[in-house]
């Protein structure tokens, strides 16, 4: 019973030494838990942060209105200015009446067609495509529709260089591959009456037409250098291109001046040139002539009033000294 006795206290004396001792591994799984949760609620942190940033609402102005709204509501273009699809759509649709504007731009920049066509309704985006086939068609190879009801341009893939005639694919007209009129039965082409008036209208209203498409052109205000819409750059006066026009209205370019001192009524694009530059010479040296003579004049109006204030103050002092 004593050696019992002494066994059991034995024992536990010895369990109770070992559960006071630490166990390095538990305080090491402890740690490693530890930094498993920290990371856990890290990584949960950071997705909540980023679920939160696409939910909020950032408001931002479209260039053109100025009106404030979400900026999901903006089209970005290529220059990062941003545009309301209202101001958008009223832009495209501006552009595409015209020729010389097309395609829509922000400042100087393309504007994609991925950035347009969704703001267009179905209607308008085939009208734009339409638009652009027919811009990037050279004007000498555009083919358009006789009928006074129709008048729409045929694509080139709807033309048939081999045939004598076409049709219209969307009136069914039938049209002459020679005149491009109304088809006829006769062997040659008459001429186009229509053609013939307005030639006419413009011989006495003095239009010009472009050397290149052939469009007519009248002159409202401004010098005689045209920028027609198919970006060809003529003379109004003789109706030449612009590189290679010799003539010039009176006064409008600096040469006239000395041309009508020598004499000449013509000039050519060197001669202009060197006259030109002698003009600009002259005028430069003027500029500099007034300019030294308005600095001098300050100068001298400057010590004058030096020497007006030095006289002052000199008899301010000699009254002083006498007064004392």
């Amino acid at each position: 019973m004593r050696g019992s006795r002494s066994y059991t206290g034995s024992s536990s004396a010895s369990s109770g030494a070992d559960a006071a001792l630490p166990d390095p591994l538990s305080g090491e799984k402890k740690s490693r838990a530890r930094s498993r949760v920290k990371r856990f609620f890290t990584k949960l942190r950071g997705k909540l942060t980023k679920e939160q940033a696409k939910t909020e609402i950032v408001d931002e102005r479209c260039v053109c209105c100025l009106d404030i709204m979400p900026a999901e509501c903006l089209a970005t273009m290529p220059c990062q200015h941003k545009y309301c699809s209202r101001c958008m759509k009223q832009m495209v649709l501006t552009v595409i009446s015209e020729e010389g504007l097309f395609p829509p731009r922000c400042c100087k920049l393309d504007i994609p067609v991925e950035t347009i066509l969704p703001v267009l309704t179905p209607k308008e985006r085939s009208f734009y495509i339409s638009k652009a086939q027919e811009y990037a068609t050279p004007a000498a190879e555009r083919w358009y529709c006789p009928a006074a009801t129709c008048g729409r341009f045929i694509a080139p893939q709807h033309v048939r260089s081999a045939s004598s005639s076409q049709t219209c694919p969307y009136c069914s007209t039938k049209i002459c591959s020679g005149c491009r009129d109304l088809a006829h039965s006769s062997r040659g082409c008459a001429p186009d009456p229509g053609l013939a008036a307005v030639l006419e209208e413009a011989r006495l209203k003095q239009w010009k037409r472009c050397y290149d498409c052939g469009s007519m052109v009248e002159l409202v205000s401004g010098c005689d250098h045209v920028t027609c819409r198919c970006k060809a750059q003529f003379c109004y006066k003789c109706g030449d291109p612009w590189s290679a026009c010799a003539c010039a209205a009176s006064g409008q370019r600096p040469a006239d001046f000395l041309a009508v001192l020598i004499g000449h009524t013509k000039l050519s694009r060197d001669q202009e040139a060197e006259l030109s530059a002698v003009v600009t010479a002259i005028l430069r040296n003027e500029r500099l002539r007034d300019e030294e003579a308005a600095n001098a004049k300050a100068k001298t109006e400057g010590t004058s009033r030096e020497s007006k204030r030095l006289s002052r103050l000199s008899i301010d002092l000699l009254r002083r000294d006498i007064i004392l």
